[in-house]
């Protein structure tokens, strides 16, 4: 696609301390998928592009588990909804049980019960397939098919492009206030200060720090 992408691999948890400690320009967008999408998008103000799961690419997974047993799991993360999974058991001749997890530890002590409870094949991302070998379960990585992933490379190029955009009338919006005399301040309908330039500083001897993002009702 012509793109350029840092690619890094972290789940949920681990995700949200890497992106805390990448260094170098801001970050534009963040992409990922499933549970790791959703718990990066509650911690950080950067927009997260979620790469989603068709029923293609879950028919895909079962195709491959039920060589290994007829019991599968597939692992979701909360405020994840997979449809179709009864139409997917007659079709495939198995039984599906859905595993809903909030957190890593959850996840892996969820696993780990499973494994003394029968036997079980796991489907789901990088953490369901790390513990499942842990407890001796054969597993499969649910994979996202090429289509689905280069739409959301294409979206995440978008939407890079409108936030740098935008970051640049911002920065050429104040560059002419500060370039002013007068004092100017504005807030939005909510009464949170938006615009405080260098005269309303000096006029006022606050700083910008001190008032932008404040509420002044």
């Amino acid at each position: 696609l012509g793109m350029t992408a840092e690619v890094y691999e972290g789940w949920l948890e681990e995700a949200g301390e890497l992106v805390r400690n990448l260094v170098g320009p801001p970050i534009d967008v963040l992409m990922s998928r499933g549970g790791t999408a959703e718990y990066l998008s509650q911690i950080f103000s950067i927009p997260v592009i979620r790469v989603n799961i068709g029923p293609y690419d879950i028919l895909e997974g079962l195709a491959e588990a039920r060589q290994y047993s007829r019991n599968i799991v597939i692992t979701t993360f909360v405020n994840e909804s997979l449809v179709g999974l009864p139409l997917m058991e007659k079709i495939m001749d198995v039984s599906i049980t859905e595993l809903i997890f909030s957190s890593l530890e959850e996840l892996d002590k969820r696993i780990a019960a499973l494994a003394q409870a029968g036997n079980y094949c796991i489907i789901g991302g990088g953490p369901s397939v790390s513990y499942a070998a842990r407890y001796g379960l054969p597993s499969v990585f649910l994979r996202t098919n090429r289509v689905t992933l280069q739409s959301a490379f294409v979206n995440a190029e978008k939407l890079a492009n409108l936030r740098r955009e935008e970051t640049r009338k911002a920065y050429r919006l104040k560059a002419i206030l500060d370039a002013t005399y007068d004092g100017i301040i504005a807030v939005d309908a909510a009464g949170t200060v938006e615009i405080y330039n260098q005269a309303a500083e000096r006029t006022l001897g606050i700083a910008a720090d001190q008032v932008l993002g404040e509420n002044v009702l």
